[in-house]
């Protein structure tokens, strides 16, 4: 038991660890903390999804305080009484950390994700999201308490332990945790292909856009777009992934933290995976303070409004963003036919 967190899932109280080491390991959650809460300043004003992102580095913080505590301070260390109701508070609130987390990350997905996805995949997504939220809170409050018994060891020291009652209670245990990790790992597994299908869509219909774009202008047009371009911020009149890239290197990041979990638990391991997350939430909480690409080319249809006044079933009509209407009057045929060259002949 020396070397096992017995909230595996959110990697906390672990046990067998010296007060350096117990000081080491809470120093990751600090910094993740203040880092996620500049996004207080940053982003006031603007959608609130992220304060389930501050809120969940804040409660974590508070909890990894709670666990250094009951391992430090001497009036609850040597208390079997107070060291047992705060260690299972400490186990009853872990999963609250993690149930931010992945609201905030299928709010997120909603948003910004799903909506690009064909239709038909709609439905199924943001079922399968919002079905793993309890599923995973079940899988990790029971990971957290059965089989776990305190008592004192029979040694003259009498000093606190925490074990488990059977060798059927651990491997019950293990198998709770396991299946609390296999499914965190897959929340943070979708959010990443879904960013990832989203930054290829973005390359994607940036290049097929600007191709399109370069036929048929003359050379003063595509001037006077790349200098427009420059004054906006923006690459060739469209405007550049953001914080999109950040975003989904800090999921990776996070999953890879929640891999870690079926290693053997320790010291090691332990501040391993509060660096990981460290750097994960750190990640996240940057794209989101960039802020993600909203380039028109992104949104394929929107309803027509016509149809619906009208009582028929709502069409999907195409949105050409590329000119604007009163380009397209002044000069058609620059965008309807394609430029012949002189010697040319029918």
């Amino acid at each position: 038991m020396s070397s096992v967190c017995l909230s595996l899932v959110a990697n906390l109280r672990c046990s067998g660890l010296l007060p350096p080491q117990a000081i080491g390991i809470l120093i990751p959650p600090i910094l993740e903390a203040i880092f996620t809460s500049f996004l207080l300043y940053t982003q006031r004003g603007k959608e609130r999804k992220h304060f389930l992102l501050v809120f969940e580095s804040n409660i974590y913080l508070i909890l990894c305080v709670l666990d250094y505590i009951s391992k430090a301070v001497d009036s609850i260390a040597r208390s079997l009484r107070s060291f047992s109701i705060l260690d299972r508070l400490i186990g009853g609130l872990s999963a609250f950390p993690i149930i931010l987390f992945t609201l905030f990350l299928y709010i997120f997905a909603r948003q910004h994700l799903i909506p690009i996805v064909p239709t038909r995949f709609h439905s199924g997504l943001k079922v399968l999201y919002l079905l793993l939220i309890p599923i995973l809170l079940t899988l990790v409050e029971l990971g957290s308490f059965l089989g776990i018994s305190y008592g004192r060891l029979s040694s003259p020291s009498k000093e606190l332990a925490i074990k488990f009652d059977t060798p059927l209670s651990k491997t019950v245990w293990t198998l709770f945790n396991s299946a609390g990790l296999a499914i965190f790992i897959l929340y943070h597994l979708l959010t990443f292909l879904l960013s990832c299908f989203r930054i290829f869509r973005h390359f994607l219909q940036s290049s097929d856009n600007t191709s399109s774009n370069s036929r048929g202008r003359g050379r003063d047009q595509a001037e006077k777009k790349r200098k427009s371009s420059k004054v906006k911020g923006t690459r060739d009149g469209k405007k550049t992934l953001k914080g999109l890239g950040w975003f989904a290197a800090g999921v990776k990041l996070s999953a890879f933290e929640v891999l870690l979990g079926y290693i053997p638990n320790g010291f090691e391991m332990s501040l391993a995976r509060r660096l990981l997350r460290l750097l994960g939430r750190a990640m996240i909480a940057w794209g989101l303070q960039k802020g993600l690409d909203e380039t028109a080319s992104l949104v394929l249809f929107r309803i027509g409004s016509i149809d619906s006044i009208e009582g028929l079933p709502p069409r999907r009509i195409p949105i050409h963003t590329d000119r604007s209407i009163r380009e397209l009057i002044g000069a058609p045929i620059v965008t309807t036919f394609s430029h012949m060259s002189p010697t040319a002949t029918a």
